[in-house]
């Protein structure tokens, strides 16, 4: 059967990239992360953890890239506006960090852990 005849599921790309990434195997971890969002582009939680493993591996433009999608797709997340912020930081983007940490707040106090529920929802089952 030709492969794009096949049904393709995200969730084992997204749960073995995740277990990598945990196991500091990130770069590993980053080429599942990226075959996960290329078959469910608009899923929220794999844009957060190939985030995180570009920030791990001091990609911040990828990085920078890939939580901005994930705030796009779900901006009432409070641990996206968060780790974004972060990033900006180190990318020394003051004003755009002071602005992610300040949604932070607003939505952490706005939803307490509402958006992150909404997050948990959303990852690939």
């Amino acid at each position: 059967m030709e492969e794009n005849n096949l049904i393709r599921d995200a969730q084992p790309y997204f749960d073995l990239g995740s277990l990598l990434l945990r196991k500091n195997r990130t770069s590993q971890a980053l080429q599942y992360l990226q075959q996960a969002a290329a078959i469910d582009p608009s899923n929220a939680a794999i844009y957060e953890e190939l985030g995180s493993a570009e920030e791990q591996l001091n990609q911040l433009a990828a990085a920078q890239k890939d939580m901005e999608k994930a705030v796009e797709l779900v901006p009432d997340v409070s641990s996206l506006h968060f780790q974004l912020g972060r990033i900006y930081q180190k990318e020394h983007m003051t004003a755009e960090a002071k602005a992610q940490f300040a949604m932070c707040a607003k939505e952490a106090g706005a939803h307490s852990s509402k958006g992150d529920d909404t997050l948990n929802s959303l990852r690939p089952r």
